[in-house]
């Protein structure tokens, strides 16, 4: 019987010491939960903050491309109607010139000058051809 009443006793100090690992496990899975939860707030609260700068940055940016593009298309438009007017310009200056000059007959002389050096050119040319040229 006393050795009986000391394996109850071992038991009972061995069932003991496990409910108080049970209980001590048990409060440090509480506290690791309890952490958890505070990290994972946090990271929730760092994300939705972060997504809220990146959206604010995103439409930012679309509004400044949006008005570089309205104030590029203003300078388009606005090249073209002086080059258009340069053009204009131009080519009523020209006009007159060629008007001068065809009356005072240079430009009569200057296309016979043209059709000489052709013909001097494509006479070149031939007697290249031909072999007959002093090189």
């Amino acid at each position: 019987m006393k050795v009986l009443a000391g394996v109850r006793a071992d038991m009972k100090e061995l069932l003991d010491a496990l409910e108080e690992l049970l209980q001590a496990l048990n409060t440090q899975v509480a506290s690791a939960l309890h952490a958890t939860e505070g990290l994972r707030d946090q990271l929730r609260r760092r994300n939705q903050h972060a997504q809220r700068k990146a959206r604010a940055l995103r439409e930012k940016g679309e509004r400044m491309v949006s008005s570089l593009g309205e104030r590029a298309r203003g300078h388009v438009a606005r090249a073209r109607t002086q080059a258009r007017a340069l053009k204009d310009a131009v080519s009523a200056e020209v006009a007159t010139v060629y008007k001068k000059h065809q009356e005072r007959g240079i430009v009569r002389k200057m296309r016979e000058r043209q059709r000489g050096q052709s013909r001097k050119l494509r006479h070149g040319i031939r007697r290249m051809a031909e072999g007959r040229m002093g090189l």
